[in-house]
């Protein structure tokens, strides 16, 4: 995310309010946002970070709302002014009137606050009112309504929610909490463990976590560590340019190979690079080279039949490539193949199978609707809600899968990927089936991790959770 980084100061009291305009943001107008309560580092002194945070922003947003000004809050909007005075051209302070807060907020808005064109939020986070802030980031004039464009869905413009208020906020804390969790056990080497804390480190573990990671943050506040950590899956492919299994001589796999290619497309989004795009470039050419004739993607070798949810993370990762590097012809060609190779194996039940013909399984048809709905066949995935209600247990969850493709067990989290999936593709249509799954699979998290039930399994589920979750946050945010 590069040159849109705003520093939010607010009364700690409306916490809640700022923390959802933050994320509408991130989400929708990918513009990163400092907020104390997602970005002080434990152990620290938070006053001097506070002031670093200050100095290093562009743009300070003054949050006002029913509960006035707080002590710091005070001390923050006066340094930025300092700061303001100084650089005039390159700095900008917003006032920002919260929703909730009645006319007489007008009357807690500081003197030297009162020469800023403030954005009233007061009647809600409607899309016109946030496409103005957003304009005001990145110092653009906001234009007539509509006129301001993000690439991504508008935010919600109904209520939200109870249940909805305390999920998003439950997810900000485990979206946080599990991304210490995983920075922690990174091994020396750069890499990440395949199960748990002091195993040695494994390429596909390595890559799915960077792209779930960067997926839901969309931000460069993990850069550093989640760079090394791509960086380490990167020089560790086979000499065909995949990614292997677990270590270099391993099998290059399709899975693995997909999510190093997700993973290079979220980090060029947070700050392009060269080597990115060229690494980029020879994971598609493997990716294209290993498509089946019959416009599948096998688990491992091109003599293998097609699997489901190989076809579904290889067409991901190829439709969102072609969007963040270049557009290549063979690219399109062969989206168009793997969409219709999902079409034609779709049992009559609107499920998947791990293969061509096999009896549907929830885990596999939430991972494949949720990889369609991410490249915009939303009403394609859609079409499949209603298997997965049906298949949702009693309790709210869905039973996971064993995939076996050339003798190695690989498990598809049910829950995670379920949910996922009903939620990225049709999240009104299905709202009761969400709210149980996501209660569900909340019984998986241990605090810091996902974990497969007595297990050694966490990082492959924390993996699988954080996509999810992400995935619930985003359909709430964008409906």
């Amino acid at each position: 995310m590069a040159g849109h980084h705003a520093f939010i100061s607010y009364n700690s009291q409306d916490g809640e309010i700022v923390r959802e305009i933050a994320r509408r943001l991130m989400l929708d107008k990918e513009i990163s946002c400092w907020l104390d309560a997602w970005s002080l580092v434990p152990g620290r002194a938070w006053q001097d970070e506070i002031e670093a945070a200050i100095s290093n922003c562009d743009v300070m947003l003054v949050a006002l709302g029913e509960h006035g000004i707080g002590a710091w809050h005070h001390e923050e909007f006066r340094t930025a002014i300092d700061l303001f005075a100084e650089k005039p051209a390159e700095r900008r302070v917003i006032p920002v009137l919260l929703p909730g807060a009645g006319p007489q907020v007008h009357d807690l808005i500081p003197q030297f606050l009162r020469r800023f064109t403030y954005v009233d939020l007061r009647p809600g986070i409607t899309p016109h009112q946030l496409d103005r802030l957003a304009a005001g980031i990145r110092g653009e004039p906001p234009g007539p309504p509509g006129e301001v464009h993000s690439d991504r869905p508008s935010p919600v413009t109904r209520d939200i929610t109870k249940w909805e208020r305390q999920a998003l906020s439950r997810i900000d804390t485990i979206l946080r909490v599990t991304e210490h969790w995983v920075a922690s056990i990174q091994n020396r080497d750069g890499g990440l463990p395949s199960d748990a804390d002091g195993t040695s480190s494994c390429t596909w573990t390595s890559a799915g976590m960077v792209y779930a990671i960067n997926r839901r943050q969309r931000t460069t506040a993990s850069g550093h560590w989640l760079r090394r950590t791509l960086t380490w899956v990167l020089d560790n492919r086979n000499r065909d340019g995949g990614v292997p299994l677990v270590v270099p001589g391993d099998p290059s796999i399709t899975d693995a190979t997909a999510q190093a290619l997700l993973a290079c497309a979220e980090m060029q989004r947070a700050g392009p690079g060269r080597e990115l795009a060229t690494a980029a470039d020879e994971l598609i050419d493997w990716l294209l080279n290993r498509q089946r004739p019959s416009g599948g993607w096998a688990w491992r070798t091109s003599n293998e039949d097609a699997w489901t949810a190989s076809t579904a993370y290889a067409l991901h990762a190829l439709s969102v490539a072609n969007d963040t590097f270049h557009e290549r012809p063979e690219l399109r060609d062969a989206i168009t193949s793997g969409l219709s190779w999902l079409r034609d194996t779709r049992n009559d039940d609107c499920g998947w199978g791990s293969q061509a013909g096999g009896t549907s399984q929830p885990a596999v048809s939430g991972l494949a609707m949720f990889c369609l709905a991410e490249i915009g066949f939303r009403e394609f995935a859609a079409e499949s809600g209603d298997y997965l209600r049906q298949k949702q247990s009693d309790e709210g969850g869905w039973y996971s899968t064993i995939d076996r493709p050339t003798g190695h067990s690989i498990i598809r989290f049910g829950d995670a990927h379920a949910l996922a999936g009903i939620a990225s593709a049709g999240y009104l249509d299905h709202e009761d089936v969400v709210h149980r799954g996501f209660d569900a699979l909340m019984k998986s998290f241990k605090g810091s991790h996902f974990q497969y039930g007595d297990t050694a399994m966490r990082t492959w589920p924390t993996r699988d959770g954080l996509l999810a979750i992400s995935a619930v946050a985003s359909s709430i945010l964008s409906t």
